[in-house]
């Protein structure tokens, strides 16, 4: 996303964004997984929420009252993904957001932060540990099953052949 948008350093600066980036932004909402994103200037003051392309936000709000979580990776300069679970209403489950920079060349213009759903890779998680859980709990019953199956069909052939050999013997 950050490279396929042409002034996404111009809109971390505060400018508006373009018609063909808000059409572009959409596009990857509409096409991936994408149900949200944030662009913050370099002071951590955000500029641009994917549901208010119209709004002017350069004096917007700082990265402390909107995503708590990111703050000490900004003021550190660091790329960061966390994944949460729904807060609000309308969210997808799970969700992974992801701080990543925006760099014009050597220095950081911008942030962006990408709200990606994972309610669906949660959910095959999910279903794959159930799958993996009733397997280990079908080898654990089948183990001593089997061993006492053993055991039973080892008693079985001594007690058999004790039999014969006490039919045969003379004394």
């Amino acid at each position: 996303l950050s490279e396929n948008v042409a002034d996404l350093r111009s809109i971390a600066a505060g400018r508006a964004p373009s018609a063909q980036t808000i059409a572009s932004l959409e596009q990857a909402r509409r096409i991936g997984q994408v149900f949200s994103f944030r662009i913050y200037n370099a002071a951590g003051r955000l500029t641009l929420r994917s549901n208010r392309y119209n709004q002017n936000l350069s004096l917007g709000q700082p990265v402390e009252e909107i995503d708590r979580d990111f703050s000490a990776a900004l003021r550190a300069s660091a790329p960061m993904t966390i994944i949460q679970r729904a807060g609000v209403t309308g969210e997808p489950e799970y969700y992974a957001s992801t701080l990543v920079p925006i760099t014009d060349g050597q220095n950081t213009a911008g942030w962006l932060i990408v709200d990606i759903d994972q309610s669906g890779r949660q959910a095959l998680f999910l279903a794959m540990t159930s799958k993996v859980s009733v397997v280990i709990g079908l080898l654990l019953i089948a183990a001593p099953v089997l061993g006492f199956w053993h055991r039973a069909r080892q008693r079985a052939l001594v007690e058999q052949t004790i039999e014969t050999l006490a039919r045969h013997d003379q004394l």
